[in-house]
């Protein structure tokens, strides 16, 4: 893939960063606190849109509600980290370029981006 998409970039990146390394070396990863809050208040007002969000520019991406990108990028990949990390494997493996996105979570998502989606809404609820 020449390059990542933006989704997976951020969203990784703020999901490492909640990252620890306890005493015996273990890492645990929290969840991100206040992007958990945003992200229910965004579940709560339906605003959170998977497909707009995994097919979105870099340029829209970080244009208007930044944060918010941020923050759904992140419970996107906490949801698919904590639920099935081998799907989330998948979809990175299948990502052909940024608007393969879609067609990635389709091949390796059961039920595809419609039900990958409320399932996220059903988890942040």
């Amino acid at each position: 893939m020449a390059k990542i998409p933006d989704w997976i970039n951020e969203g990784l990146a703020c999901y490492f960063e909640q990252a620890k390394i306890d005493s015996a070396g273990k890492v645990n990863i929290k969840p991100w606190e206040s992007g958990k809050r945003i992200m229910k208040e965004l579940v709560r007002k339906k605003k959170f849109d998977l497909k707009w969000l995994v097919g979105t520019s870099y340029k829209k991406f970080h244009k208007r509600h930044e944060h918010n990108h941020y923050v759904e990028s992140w419970a996107i990949v906490y949801f698919l980290m904590k639920t099935n990390q081998k799907v989330f494997v998948d979809i990175v493996k299948n990502l052909k370029s940024k608007t393969g996105s879609v067609d990635a979570i389709n091949q390796c998502y059961k039920g595809g981006a419609e039900q990958l989606e409320k399932d996220i809404y059903n988890y942040y609820k």
